[in-house]
């Protein structure tokens, strides 16, 4: 009886071993599940009108690969993060969770400069910007009867502000149509770009030349149902990112002597 017993003790824990064993996996499989639903997101890339033809647009919206059309690509280094520092203006967003840029409203992390981090007169600045929707399978079409704005200042002359004819973005996007959905997040990536002025400002000279090199600060502004969207003050919805970037200009003396 003795040994029965041994016998029937090793089969109760080879059954509780069992039970042990599927309840790890059925946790493993749901928390599998669990994952799969929170990373079930959608990326929809949009093109600015009247992008530069040299750009491969058709490459880009297929597989987000960014390359202009004879096949150069890109791989910009880091753009410094803001926010711009006292006396910059500071914008006060009173939703920030609706509509973000990034994947985290508390961070710098929705609005990528395509060509890098160096400017030089004329040079075509390709900027993308992606914007997350998070909950996207409860949002309602008739929540996006508004558009999305996405607005872009650059301080050229230095001033500590943003002003007017500063700005060298500022596009509307509808995205009324992918609503309703079944996705966890909705991620929009708008490709934009714009052409760097002629600053034409010099404070240095090195033997023939003149050179002015310069870090400025630029703000992005994302704003819902704002159309005039300021560097500066209230928004109601969206997100403020601030990034610094360098201006570089050199000019021949002797070139600039034959004008």
């Amino acid at each position: 009886m003795r040994k029965r017993g041994k016998i029937m003790t090793g089969k109760r824990i080879s059954f509780l071993v069992l039970l042990l064993c599927l309840a790890v996996c059925f946790s493993a499989a749901a928390a599998q599940d669990l994952a799969l639903q929170k990373d079930n997101g959608k990326v929809i890339r949009i093109v600015q009108e009247g992008i530069p033809p040299e750009f491969d647009a058709d490459q880009w919206l297929g597989g987000g690969e960014f390359q202009l059309a004879d096949g150069l690509g890109f791989s910009p280094p880091r753009v410094t993060p803001g926010p711009a520092p006292e006396p910059y203006p500071h914008v006060h967003v009173w939703e920030k969770r609706i509509e973000q840029l990034g994947i985290s409203h508390a961070e710098c992390d929705g609005i990528y400069f395509q060509t890098g981090n160096i400017w030089v007169p004329n040079k075509k600045i390709f900027v993308i910007w992606r914007i997350r929707i998070p909950n996207a399978s409860a949002r309602l079409a008739s929540e996006f009867e508004q558009d999305l704005n996405v607005t872009l200042w650059v301080d050229w002359n230095l001033s500590e502000d943003w002003e007017k004819n500063e700005e060298v973005i500022r596009a509307s996007l509808n995205i009324q149509e992918h609503f309703p959905n079944e996705y966890s997040y909705l991620d929009i990536e708008f490709l934009t770009y714009f052409r760097a002025p002629d600053v034409s400002v010099f404070t240095a000279h090195c033997g023939g030349i003149e050179f002015f090199k310069e870090k400025l600060w630029t703000r992005g502004v994302l704003s819902f149902c704002d159309a005039d969207a300021s560097p500066n003050g209230e928004s109601m919805f969206g997100e403020v990112e601030d990034y610094q970037v360098c201006y570089f200009e050199v000019v021949y003396i002797k070139d600039k002597l034959k004008e």
